[in-house]
């Protein structure tokens, strides 16, 4: 018990020293035989990260072949306008979940985003594990990003992505108490480390995973994306032969994208 106790300390320390290995970590432990803790409804996973502790949705209840493909951690100049171009030549919208930071340093991509028809929706000001922070510094992180949001765009994002998955009981109730609604994933890849995956790889993971509803989770940012990008494309062509079509989560889920 000791023992076990102490690696698991070990695992988290690394895990706040190191998010890029935190992420991956949280996809692969997320899954459970090809399924999401979304999809399987499973409690028996150990981990200080849970979907269902954050009290959020990862799909929609339907048999209807829709999907919603959302974007983290940007915006980004590169990354983000490259798949602005994919989206734009495949006629998608999407959801670009944003941090504050990078919607500050990138103002002029969050607009073009924007004006394309795409949801966007708030992942915290600095990409912080919620779990760590107080009451007041949750508050604090989601209504300065929609702050942000608002004074480039005009509007303040509904929908909120937690950084890392990561959640607390403090955190759900400063969600629920500024009206945000929590969006999580059916469908993810292990995006991070570029050098040991490939684009072929992230789109076969997330189509394999793909079921009639599914949040798709891919990153414009927080990272080397440019695998993430070049899977984008793969992913379109093989679920639109799957018979998929694409939708925003507010459309997916009929609720709002903004307050």
């Amino acid at each position: 018990m000791k023992k076990t106790l102490c690696l698991f300390l070990i695992f988290f320390s690394f895990c706040n020293l190191n998010p890029a290995f935190a992420e991956s970590e949280i996809i692969n432990v997320l899954r459970n035989e090809n399924k999401t803790v979304a999809e399987t409804g499973s409690s028996n996973i150990k981990h200080p990260w849970s979907i269902k502790g954050c009290k959020g949705i990862g799909s929609a209840d339907t048999h209807q072949k829709i999907v919603a493909l959302t974007f983290d951690d940007g915006p980004h100049k590169k990354y983000t306008d490259k798949i602005l171009a994919i989206l734009k030549m495949n006629d998608i919208k999407a959801t670009f979940f944003v941090v504050g930071k990078n919607v500050e340093a990138y103002p002029e991509v969050v607009k073009a985003t924007y004006a394309g028809g795409h949801v966007i929706g708030n992942h915290t000001y600095s990409h912080y594990y919620l779990s760590d922070l107080s009451g007041d510094k949750i508050e604090e992180e989601l209504t300065k990003a929609n702050q942000i949001i608002n004074k480039v765009i005009g509007v303040s994002p509904f929908l909120f992505r937690p950084p890392y998955a990561s959640c607390s009981a403090k955190s759900v109730r400063v969600t629920k108490r500024l009206d945000l609604k929590t969006i999580m994933w059916a469908a993810a890849a292990a995006e991070y480390y570029p050098d040991r995956t490939s684009s072929e790889k992230i789109a076969a993971e997330i189509v394999k995973l793909v079921k009639p509803g599914a949040i798709i989770l891919l990153h414009d940012g927080g990272g080397n994306r440019e695998k993430s990008v070049e899977a984008l494309p793969i992913i379109i062509t093989a679920l639109r032969s799957q018979g998929y079509e694409f939708v925003t989560v507010p459309e997916l889920l009929n609720i709002k994208a903004y307050l």
